[in-house]
């Protein structure tokens, strides 16, 4: 009798593992979302701010060609925000980059884990109905 109490209670042990594990795989799911929805804005504003930078070095070259130094010198100044920009996006870029690829990773573990869980439970209630029809 206290083999079997002592089985109830590994069995309801891995019972509430399977929910945990559940809620690791939606949360890895949801990041996955989140993390490609990020590095869509991020391509997006590199796109963006490289146009923005051959505008810039356009204007500068006219400027400078009509003799508009002062006008150069604000293009320079954009310029030179533009490029941090784009630096900082590339930078944001490659951390989403990670970030995605460590969140597919977790995803796969925890769906490797769920399954041998259930395999797990499975055993455990074929041991629990074997027990059960053996008396002693």
């Amino acid at each position: 009798m206290k083999k079997l109490s002592l089985f109830w209670i590994a069995l309801l042990g891995f019972a509430f593992l399977l929910p945990v594990r559940g809620q690791d795989i939606r949360r890895d799911r949801r990041d996955i979302r989140h993390d490609r929805k990020d590095l869509h804005r991020d391509r997006k504003d590199i796109r963006r701010d490289k146009a923005d930078i051959r505008t810039d070095k356009k204007e500068i070259r006219q400027d400078l060609k009509e003799g508009k130094t002062g006008a150069a010198a604000k293009e320079e100044a954009d310029l030179q925000r533009d490029q941090r920009d784009l630096q900082n996006d590339q930078r944001d870029a490659r951390k989403d980059t990670r970030d995605l690829r460590q969140d597919r990773k977790d995803l796969k573990e925890d769906r490797k884990d769920l399954k041998e869980d259930r395999k797990d439970l499975r055993e455990d209630r074929k041991d629990l109905k074997e027990d059960r029809k053996d008396p002693n």
